[in-house]
């Protein structure tokens, strides 16, 4: 998986390390929301201008 990072332990133990998959979706998240607040925000501007 992209952005996951799995270590083998010299005891043969495995580490999964899922926070960049947590932090990819915490970015996707706020990238979205800004998106979405320009959009209202040019929607508001032409409803104003109307």
């Amino acid at each position: 998986m992209k952005g996951t990072e799995i270590r083998l332990n010299p005891d043969g133990s495995m580490t999964f390390q899922p926070d960049s998959i947590i932090q990819n979706t915490k970015r996707n998240s706020i990238e979205a929301r800004r998106i979405v607040n320009n959009i209202i925000s040019i929607l508001n501007q032409k409803k104003d201008s109307i």
